[in-house]
Order: structure tokens, then sequence, then C-alpha cells
């Protein structure tokens, strides 16, 4: 990757209301405070404008390689942006909106995202360390091969229908976060907690790995997810006996070392 080209943050406002979009491989100047500059008002009504006339999606602004470092511009409206290989850190984006933005291969420090909306976007290889994502949305959110996530600060959080196969998340908290539907195929959660979180209706809870870390207190789920769960925390951990109370069942695993540990049903 070449090295990233300096521009100052009045620069770069200027060619955006300009029509211009090719940033790749900028480095924006450090501690821009974009929502202070007197134009963010007008460059906000001249993106959402973009966005409704379809020009943004036809020809979406590109940060691609872009070094941002310490950018305040919370509520910034700038979605179906192209961010891979971004580096983003020590930002505040606040309530940014941010949907449909391919973050593959992004790395995101210290920013803050809360309730920012970062729905449909993907997010392949990016990594995301020491952010605070309450409240965010990550609704269809796409990781076919895996995002990370550590030391994350997420409460509240929504993954409704996200794809996060073989994402990792480690020492992060999702407290009261939303899985409907969501796919966990062979995600790992080391210490992550979970507590008084939605995973109803979400998928290959089975398969995932390092459950017996995480805290998953006082969930919303079917039966289904809480079988599920338990036999992810046995693969974990080969303990020698887990119980679901399930109304008048109990299901009680003697685990052995093949695919799925063997089950017997009691009915009280």
């Amino acid at each position: 990757m070449a090295k990233p080209k300096f521009m100052p943050g009045d620069v770069f406002i200027s060619k955006l209301l300009s029509g211009y979009r090719n940033f790749q491989g900028i480095e924006l100047e450090e501690n821009f405070n974009l929502a202070g500059h007197p134009l963010y008002c007008k460059l906000q009504q001249y993106l959402k404008d973009s966005e409704h006339n379809g020009s943004l999606r036809r020809n979406p602004v590109n940060l691609s390689d872009s070094i941002i470092m310490g950018l305040i511009a919370p509520r910034f409206h700038l979605p179906n942006l192209v961010a891979k290989n971004i580096r983003i850190s020590n930002s505040d984006l606040r309530y940014a909106d941010l949907r449909f933005t391919r973050f593959n291969y992004a790395k995101i420090f210290n920013t803050n995202l809360e309730q920012a909306n970062l729905a449909a976007s993907e997010i392949d290889y990016a990594h995301f360390v020491e952010d605070i994502l309450h409240k965010a949305s990550m609704r269809w959110v796409k990781s076919s091969v895996g995002a990370q996530l550590d030391q994350i600060e997420a409460h509240f959080v929504d993954f409704y229908n996200a794809n996060m196969k073989k994402s990792r998340i480690r020492h992060s908290k999702f407290i009261g976060s939303k899985w409907n539907r969501a796919n966990l195929a062979e995600m790992v959660m080391n210490f992550v907690n979970m507590d008084r979180s939605n995973i109803k209706n979400a998928k290959n809870i089975e398969t995932c790995q390092y459950l017996s870390t995480s805290s998953f207190r006082d969930v919303e789920a079917n039966n289904e997810e809480l079988a599920a769960l338990e036999i992810a925390r046995l693969r974990d951990n080969y303990r020698p006996t887990t119980i679901i109370n399930n109304g008048n069942d109990s299901m009680i695993f003697y685990p052995m070392r093949i695919k799925e540990p063997k089950k017997v049903l009691i009915r009280k």
C-alpha cells in the first residue's frame, strides 16, 4: 500500500461538496472537528440529497486505504461508503449513518460508534478494538469469513439477521444485545458478557467455540437455542453433566468424544 497522502479537513469538505468521491489513500487532518465546521450542515444536506437521488449508491465515497485519526463527526451521513482497509482511531462517530459500508479489512480502534447505523455493512476481516457500540445497529451485517471484535462495549447492540460466521469476539460486553435470526456459525466468544441478550432463532449456536468462558445470564431464548448453547459449552469443556431445565423436561448430556454428545431425555 502506498504512503497515505495528507489532506486538510477544509480540503476534504470542499472536495466532497464539489462532487469529488475518490479519497482512496488519504490521511485526513488529525483531530479534525468536522461537526464544528461552518459547512458541516451544508455537507450533511448535500450527502442526504445525494443518497435520495441515488448518486451515493451509483458513485460512493471511497476512503479505502485511508487513515482517520481523532475525527469528530457525530451524526455524519455517509451511507454506501467504500472503506476497505481503512484505519479509524480515537474518533467520534456517534449516531453516524454508515449503512451499506464496505469495511472489509478495516481497523477501527477506540472509536465511539454509539447508536451508529452500520446496517447491511460488509465486515469481512474487519478488526474492532476498544470501540463503543452501545445501541448501534449491526442488522444484516455480512461477515462470511469472520470479523474480530476485541474489548468492545456494546450494550443493546442489534445484530438482527446478521451473518457473523467465523467471527471472533473477545473480552467484550454485549449486555442486552439482540441476535435474533443471526448466523453464529463457528463464532468464537472468549470472555463475552451476553447477559440479558436475545438469542431467539439465532442460528448455528451449537457450532460456537469457548462459550463456556462467557456469561449468558437471563438470556431470552427458545428451548432450541438453550439446548444448542449447552451443546456448545459441553463441547468446550467435556463437563461430566450439563442439565437444562425445560418446563417439565430435563436434558442430561453425557460427554463423549464424538461429533455430537449423546443425549438422554428424561420426563418427570
